[in-house]
């Protein structure tokens, strides 16, 4: 919180340059709203190769193969309804081999309608109640961003994933964390 009481917040632009600090120099994913400023960051930069994918399972093997050719950690997005499709993927490719990945994962259904004036769709209120069960699960460590947490909790994901050699998951919560820039 800042001297006003209200949340810290961080912009787009701001979470791109920690990433491209922390060693980010790939990323792969599905375009999601709830982050598609960082999204325009990652596609006009000379720094971090951003390769859109049409499929979470395609973002999750490009990534794969990115981190088992470079030994560097690479960053997958998505929102979390691509767990459905991408499970395959992660547990025959970076689970299996022990390729570090850092997956930004957008939480969508975490908020339910009239629990939250943000509210969420209702066709994403079931993914909402199992995104990290589905995850731990499969032994993918979930980290929570939230408004105030967003550098200190990333840098933790990073490590862990670096240490155990495993996927993490970062959960966003949609209008919680990366606000676009203003």
């Amino acid at each position: 919180m800042n001297d006003n009481g209200k949340k810290k917040l961080i912009t787009s632009k701001h979470y791109y340059d920690f990433l491209l600090k922390s060693g980010i120099k790939f990323v792969s994913g599905v375009p999601c709203s709830t982050v598609n400023k960082l999204l325009h960051y990652l596609h006009a930069s000379d720094e971090i190769r951003y390769i859109p994918a049409p499929r979470e399972d395609i973002a999750i093997s490009l990534s794969f193969g990115y981190g088992m050719s470079t030994g560097e950690l690479p960053l997958v997005i998505m929102q979390n309804s691509g767990i459905g499709t991408s499970l395959d993927a992660i547990m025959t490719e970076p689970l299996l081999y022990k390729v570090p990945i850092l997956m930004l994962i957008t939480w969508r259904g975490f908020y339910k309608k009239g629990l939250n004036e943000i509210g969420d769709e209702p066709q994403h209120w079931l993914w909402g109640d199992v995104t990290k069960l589905i995850l731990e699960s499969i032994g993918i460590k979930c980290f929570i961003l939230d408004s105030v947490n967003q550098y200190e909790t990333t840098k933790r994901a990073i490590e862990y994933s670096k240490t155990s050699r495993k996927p993490s998951a970062l959960l966003l919560k949609r209008n919680e964390s990366i606000y676009e820039d203003r």
